[in-house]
């Protein structure tokens, strides 16, 4: 919602100061280093006591690293209000999403819904109230003030999970060790996938072009929402069941988020040139808009292909993997930054061509380590 009041009301200039803004935030949600990732991996396995080790070291690693993060994107930026308030933000969602993990693993579906509800839903509702009523300074105010206090609130929530903990905790980093390090590795290239086009096209192109392309995404952002959400609730299972089977397809459970997304892909793709015309005065870039919103359909699927490459302990496919995709989409993003006519057009086409071509190396990768055991 607070999106839709952005793209509304502000200036294509100040859209794109945003855009910059949220790839800060979106650092902020690496702050653990590759911990979190762990914990999709060996709560699903591990006992309440261990896994407790593991969430206490996320968090607390979690919370320096984004002081750190905070620091340094101060000394880097001049709107320093703005980066300030989005990397609280990022911290807050960082926090929370480590918590709703460590739930969704352990199959606590009650404190993982209670998780997401207060944050990020709890402020966004407040964010919303905040800019509808006192313009984008309270809505800044109101971000930094109720990301804190989510942030608190899930924490003393988590409090008596964390009570747990022994002296174990080398014995722990050191179980995880190997696996932290490959998928921290691999999780910062997927990021740097989501936040290398805006960097690009902020380096060849102005920030309304920027803001312009940030519209665009928006689409994209929301409907990636539908796979993610519904993927919350199968992951565990994948993991558990890999494991033990060493099964590495699971087309029911693709079944399960694939059509969801599709639907909503195309009723997005239908409903765009009403939304767009009636909400927005951004007419020249429905065409955009409704092609992005094809992106989403592969997320419906890699996350599944990420998960179980994960339980077979194919980490190193996984960062090859990625490492070659993003080296791809770089280096036809800087042609594109530098010779496009259209670079609106170029970068949408380029986002949705990268989600296809990920999920084809995760699939090539798969299948021939299915081929090398048989």
């Amino acid at each position: 919602m607070i999106n839709i009041l952005f793209i509304k009301t502000l200036t294509l200039n100040t859209l794109g100061e945003i855009a910059i803004a949220k790839v800060w935030m979106q650092v902020m949600d690496y702050s653990h280093l590759g911990l979190r990732f762990s914990l999709d991996r060996y709560v699903p396995v591990w006992d309440r006591h261990r896994s407790a080790h593991l969430l206490w070291i996320c968090i607390w690693l979690s919370s320096f690293v984004s002081a750190v993060i905070i620091g340094i994107a101060l000394l880097f930026t001049d709107n320093t209000l703005l980066i300030l308030v989005f990397c609280i933000w990022g911290y807050g969602v960082a926090i929370a999403t480590i918590l709703k993990n460590y739930y969704r693993a352990s199959a606590d579906a009650t404190r993982m819904l209670a998780t997401y509800i207060a944050c990020p839903t709890i402020p966004a509702v407040a964010q919303t109230a905040a800019y509808y009523h006192w313009g984008f300074t309270g809505f800044l105010i109101v971000t930094a003030a109720a990301s804190l206090a989510a942030t608190i609130y899930v924490l003393m929530k988590a409090w008596p999970v964390m009570l747990d903990i022994r002296h174990q905790l080398i014995e722990t980093l050191h179980s995880v060790r190997s696996t932290t390090i490959t998928l921290f590795i691999s999780a910062v290239v997927i990021f740097l996938t989501f936040a290398v086009d805006r960097i690009i096209l902020n380096a060849y192109s102005s920030k309304e072009v920027l803001g312009e392309y940030s519209i665009i995404l928006f689409a994209f952002s929301l409907l990636l929402i539908i796979p993610s959400t519904v993927a919350e609730f199968i992951f565990p299972k994948i993991v558990r069941t890999t494991v033990d089977e060493g099964k590495a397809f699971y087309p029911r459970e693709m079944l399960t988020i694939l059509v969801p997304t599709a639907f909503a892909t195309f009723v997005a793709y239908l409903s765009v040139p009403y939304l767009v015309a009636r909400f927005t005065s951004y007419g020249h870039l429905v065409e955009y808009t409704q092609l992005v919103t094809l992106g989403v359909l592969p997320y419906a699927v890699t996350p599944v292909l990420f998960h179980v490459m994960s339980a077979l302990d194919l980490r190193l496919q996984l960062v090859m993997s990625a490492c070659a995709v993003l080296g791809v989409y770089v280096l036809a993003l800087v042609w594109g930054g530098a010779h496009a006519a259209n670079k609106l057009e170029f970068f949408t086409l380029a986002r949705v061509y990268f989600g296809y071509t990920l999920l084809f190396v995760y699939w090539l990768c798969l299948v021939m380590r299915r081929r090398g055991t048989e």
